[in-house]
């Protein structure tokens, strides 16, 4: 599989999924603004002094795959004709994801070709 180079938010956003806490707890532990914290996970943060190591598992690939193409999970669960809880359980490592990663590496190679 093919490494995926992961945004400042995208680390963010993992990182908060890893410790499965709310932005205000993560503000918290942190010592960072709910504020501070809701801008760098939407991409809005001009300080970019903030950096931190961290390598996406299989399973959190499929969720930034499927956050950088704009899908729901409802709508991706209809293109691969599976369920909702299914992408959620692959999303959440509970199930291989490599079906996820295929489809949307797919999606998002077909938008950056039009």
């Amino acid at each position: 599989m093919q490494e995926i180079k992961l945004t400042l938010s995208e680390k963010f956003i993992l990182s908060r999924r890893r410790e499965k806490i709310s932005r205000n707890s993560y503000a918290k532990k942190h010592k960072l603004s709910v504020y501070r914290i809701s801008k760098i996970e939407k991409g809005n943060s001009r300080n970019n002094k903030i950096d931190f190591l961290i390598k996406p598992k299989r399973h959190e690939v499929a969720y930034i795959l499927r956050k950088r193409s704009k899908l729901k999970i409802n709508e991706l669960a209809k293109i691969l004709q599976v369920s909702k809880q299914t992408i959620l359980n692959r999303e959440a490592g509970r199930r291989d994801p490599i079906q996820n990663i295929a489809a949307l590496v797919k999606i998002l190679n077909g938008r950056m070709n039009d």
